[in-house]
């Protein structure tokens, strides 16, 4: 009976030292749970950086400027933007990959993002491994354009040409793997055509041989090439986005007019290191949104020819991984390689 009174006496000390372990531990994550939410609550408390994986006075600078000053005026708190130029963008993008997941950090990501890793063989991050995309700040259209030389008025008259001439026909690109190149090499795999690439250092140098009619047709942003169409130095035949935009609506997308489909923009937006806290990421998304969506925002972005997107997390992410799934196809049924 003594033996069996100290084992009935022995479990329910240890009943009772296991409930008051349990409700202890119960505390310590309802405390960590506070400290969390008080944290994000508190977000931002320091400067912000916004790293830029290219030099200043691009378009991606511009872009993560003018959005990172409005958050900041929107913040009342420090954004800064600082450029890490270097490797086609992965110096500054590996940096910020290998940084702090706490927000004070963000990626300025862009289209080229979306390539890169099909492009090379190693990269020292993986987009969708090492960062969350935030929110898309926007999208800037480029143009289908030919030389006036050339006897196409509208897609489905070069197509025809290209047709007629297989692989004659010369466009220009900024280098393999840009904007300009991938936009024109989906335009041939969807239309099956063929046409030979004439690859540049610059987009820019591009546009001025084509004015010159050294080669024939090329995409390139609307922002620079509008003002070769508007001095009838270029024709504009076509518009890379699924919709018509706002900066030349006149203009038909080569969805519309030849290539059923056919979807190619420029796209620009903030991402931050995987493992930073889900709270931070839905008030970055929250905060940005509302600063981009208003008109006098907009009207600064579509001046630098950027038509604001400002959508959800989930909008984002669906949009870069349909990127660089698409993309990843595009360079591998095309052998597409990197400038040496």
């Amino acid at each position: 009976m003594k033996h069996a009174a100290l084992d009935v006496l022995g479990n329910g000390a240890f009943r009772a030292r296991r409930g008051v372990a349990l409700g202890l531990a119960s505390v310590f994550v309802a405390l960590l749970g506070g400290l969390g939410a008080n944290a994000s609550a508190q977000y931002p408390d320091k400067v912000v950086r916004v790293v830029v994986p290219f030099g200043p006075g691009g378009s991606t600078d511009a872009v993560a400027r003018t959005a990172s000053q409005r958050l900041a005026e929107y913040w009342g708190k420090p954004v800064i933007v600082e450029n890490k130029p270097g490797g086609n963008g992965t110096v500054g993008t590996a940096g910020v990959a290998k940084g702090p997941a706490d927000g004070y950090t963000i990626l300025m990501g862009v289209f080229a993002h979306a390539v890169i890793e099909s492009l090379y063989k190693t990269t020292p991050y993986k987009l969708e491994r090492d960062f969350i995309p935030v929110i898309e700040i926007g999208k800037t259209p480029q143009l289908l354009l030919v030389h006036p030389s050339v006897p196409a008025s509208n897609v489905s008259e070069l197509i025809g040409l290209l047709k007629a001439q297989p692989g004659k026909l010369n466009f220009g690109s900024g280098g393999n793997g840009s904007a300009s190149h991938m936009a024109s090499e989906l335009f041939l795999a969807m239309s099956k055509t063929s046409a030979a690439h004439v690859p540049y250092k610059s987009s820019g140098q591009a546009l001025n041989d084509l004015a010159g009619g050294q080669i024939q047709f090329m995409f390139d942003s609307v922002f620079t090439s509008l003002p070769l169409v508007k001095a009838g130095r270029l024709k504009a035949i076509g518009v890379s986005t699924a919709r018509r935009t706002n900066l030349v609506p006149d203009i038909a997308t080569v969805s519309e007019s030849g290539i059923p489909g056919y979807e190619s923009s420029v796209w620009f937006g903030f991402f931050v290191p995987t493992g930073t806290p889900k709270e931070i990421v839905a008030k970055l998304n929250t905060d940005l949104a509302a600063t981009l969506k208003a008109p006098a925002v907009r009207e600064v972005l579509l001046g630098q020819g950027l038509e604001v997107v400002a959508g959800t997390q989930d909008e984002f992410a669906a949009t870069v991984k349909g990127e660089v799934d698409k993309w990843r196809t595009v360079i591998e049924q095309n052998g597409i390689k990197a400038d040496n």
